[in-house]
């Protein structure tokens, strides 16, 4: 079911060509609650060491992760990342009793399609102090499908109420970067990025109800056979200018801290009710909201710091801690969308603290016959991103457990670099109870 910026003069001028745009909001509807977010910082070898890539930034990845770390490069650099996904599909099942009497049956599941993509492209011209980069970012790419089944019967009749709903969604989020870092001095840069970040949705939700004794749907005539309450369907893209800043302090050979602010884009599609007038619509939800109404998504802030120490020339050791405002998701929040829930419905999601740290440890060429290799290994946190109920509403037939949301994850990554005098070939895997990801990325570095 679908659910509906030489210093800081730099930085000011970078900030003052940004708009503002207003706050954002989703539906409860089933679709949107399993978002995964692109927020770890790009990379296989970023990843192959937790993704604590903050305080390093020394390839062309920084236009996402840091920016300040531009202008630490000594060549031009172009840069490509393919990411592969091996999701897992999750369900549930819930029975309960309810004290009105009400026996409730709830079994929902959501499927994420595997896939592939070019993830992360981009190409850096640096400068003796300075570097602009051009990136292109997958924010979101995720296809999924749900599908919920919710059956009620009542004290002291046969009577059963069975709603079920289907849904699909395809969205994809890019961010188009432009990105430029500024050392001011040998240890200390600045760097901001300023992207144009595109939305495209793509969604259907249907729901049908079957209401044997004529309880809810009140209808002249019982509805033995499932038959259509309501289907939804979203087909809209839109845009949005936002910017990310990042500062670096570096002594070479020793240790190294960054930080990093990035703010999320936010937009608006309409969502339109297709099913008027031949569905039931038993709840009103078209009377409530019109046939057309707005879908706006406001996706998350984050803020980051980290930091680095060259233990040996060979071991490298880093970790990052970012904060994640996923809250930004119920900017403007609609219930009562889901059949589940009333107009009245509160829902939540707690904003999230990742901790990651990795290692990395290099084996110098010295028989010349293969390149000089880098093994890494490194752990994750990731605090979930989907909402939950508080409330269910006034007159609901589902308690909050229905709308508990997930926990936390842990992850494992392990990674492969091979270093040679003008590439570099990088490999990752990312292990998780929820899903896989295994990465391989490119850098070509130009001549001096």
């Amino acid at each position: 079911m679908k659910i509906a910026s030489r210093g800081t003069g730099f930085l000011f001028v970078i900030l003052f060509l940004i708009a503002s745009l207003p706050a954002s909001a989703l539906t409860d509807e089933e679709v949107f609650r399993d978002f995964r977010f692109n927020l770890i910082n790009p990379g296989a070898r970023a990843r192959g060491i937790g993704g604590a890539f903050l305080s390093l930034a020394d390839d062309a990845t920084a236009a996402q992760a840091n920016p300040a770390g531009l202008s630490f490069l000594l060549r031009t650099e172009y840069f490509a990342e393919l990411r592969v996904y091996d999701n897992a599909a999750q369900s549930s099942v819930i029975t309960e009793t309810l004290p009105t009497g009400i026996d409730t049956f709830v079994a929902r599941g959501t499927d994420l399609d595997d896939g592939a993509s070019l993830s992360f492209l981009s190409a850096v011209i640096a400068k003796r102090s300075w570097s602009i980069g051009f990136s292109r970012q997958e924010l979101i790419n995720i296809q999924n499908s749900t599908l919920s089944s919710f059956a009620f019967t009542f004290e002291d009749t046969p009577g059963v109420f069975l709603a079920a709903g289907a849904g699909e969604i395809d969205v994809l989020t890019v961010n188009w970067n432009v990105s430029a870092g500024y050392r001011i001095t040998d240890r200390f840069s600045l760097g901001a990025t300023v992207a144009y970040s595109t939305l495209e949705v793509d969604s259907t939700v249907t729901n049908t109800i079957v209401d044997t004794e004529n309880a809810l749907a009140q209808q002249v005539e019982p509805v033995l056979e499932p038959t259509l309450d309501l289907q939804t369907t979203i087909k809209d893209d839109d845009d949005d200018l936002t910017y990310s800043i990042g500062m670096l302090y570096r002594v070479v050979d020793k240790w190294s801290v960054g930080a990093v602010y990035r703010r999320g884009p936010r937009f608006s599609v309409s969502e339109e009710i297709t099913s008027v007038p031949a569905g039931l619509d038993v709840f009103g939800v078209a009377d409530r909201l019109g046939t057309d109404f707005v879908d706006q998504f406001s996706l998350p802030d984050t803020i980051g710091v980290g930091g680095s120490w060259n233990a040996t020339s060979r071991i490298t050791v880093a970790t990052d801690i970012e904060f994640i405002e996923y809250s930004n998701l119920l900017d403007g929040y609609v219930p009562g969308v889901n059949v589940l829930t009333q107009p009245d419905a509160e829902f939540t999601v707690d904003d999230a603290t990742d901790i990651r740290a990795g290692l990395e440890y290099f084996f110098p060429n010295t028989n010349k016959k293969m390149p000089p290799i880098a093994l890494r290994g490194g752990v994750y946190t990731e605090e979930s991103s989907e909402i939950r109920a508080k409330f269910t509403g006034t007159g609901s037939f589902a308690t909050e457990e229905v709308f508990r949301g997930s926990g936390r994850q842990e992850h494992l990554t392990l990674g492969l670099g091979f270093i040679m005098k003008r590439y570099k070939l990088d490999l990752a895997a990312d292990f998780a109870n929820s899903d896989n990801e295994y990465l391989i990325s490119f850098i070509y570095q130009s001549k001096k």
